[in-house]
């Protein structure tokens, strides 16, 4: 089930993204920056970290049996950092490509779980790479009114490695679990984000993501009772550099900049 809505999510935002190509008007690189360029896109390389992620998998969780969809099975005290670095290419249809390479450190225990009886724990490096679709839904670098503002949703594909290691007692495993210390697996990231312009060359933000792995294996062992994949939720503070691209000449920075040098060349005639 939670494999299908996947895909469904993935057909929205591909849909959503051909919608966008032809709802607004597409602007070059020349129209708005007048300056002949390569080609019509912005280039921008966007550094993620300082924000709480957590690894949804065999081990850990709460103690509560009916989590909403799983969505609440965690606990707030193994949240970890995810760190990511990448690049995004964004065109004047709204619709762009960004990469990125994500790693971080996760760990959880049956402490305060369902299975506290259980006693077992873990401690997961995660390294994954990804190629994913963006789709502007609001504002961005092509936008007619010139926001400063802009949101985006993005999925794709990708592929993870991870290495665990167990912490605690795993004697009393049961037939039919498994353990698997490494693992390489495809993975599915998907999620939104909101950047603030806040010159023509920096831009900060935020993004919330799922990383559906295609594997049990991330948190190291595949007990008989699991009915899902493991699953990663990351919220990142984003901060990004546009390398190439438009310039926002509406936004109220660009406008005070403009004002103050249009000021300075009047006083020098």
């Amino acid at each position: 089930m939670k494999r299908f809505l996947l895909y469904l999510l993935l057909l929205l935002i591909l849909a959503t993204s051909m919608e966008a190509a032809t709802r607004r008007p597409s602007y070059s690189s020349r129209q708005r920056g007048g300056n002949d360029v390569l080609f019509n896109g912005t280039v921008s390389l966007m550094a993620a970290a300082f924000g709480p992620s957590y690894l949804f998998g065999e081990i850990g969780g709460s103690s509560n049996s009916k989590s909403l969809l799983g969505a609440t099975d965690w606990a707030l005290v193994n949240t970890r950092t995810y760190y990511g670095f990448g690049a995004h290419v964004i065109f004047p249809s709204n619709v762009g490509v960004k990469a990125n390479i994500n790693y971080g450190r996760f760990v959880g225990d049956d402490q305060s779980s369902r299975n506290t009886n259980r006693a077992w724990s873990y401690s997961a490096y995660v390294l994954e790479g990804d190629l994913e679709g963006l789709v502007v839904l609001y504002g961005g670098p092509y936008d007619v009114r010139g926001k400063a503002h802009m949101v985006y949703a993005f999925g794709g594909i990708g592929q993870m490695m991870s290495q665990s290691e167990f912490v605690g007692d795993f004697n009393d495993r049961h037939e039919g679990d498994m353990v698997r210390r490494t693992e390489i697996a495809p993975t599915i990231p998907f999620g939104i984000g909101y950047q603030y312009r806040a010159s023509n060359n920096f831009s900060v933000g935020a993004e919330f993501a799922y990383h559906y792995i295609l594997s049990d294996y991330v948190d190291g062992v595949h007990s008989r009772f699991s009915k899902s994949e493991d699953m990663i939720a990351s919220f990142n503070f984003t901060l990004s550099y546009q390398l190439y691209g438009v310039e926002c000449k509406t936004c109220e920075w660009s406008k005070q900049a403009m004002g103050v040098k249009s000021s300075g060349s009047s006083r020098r005639r």
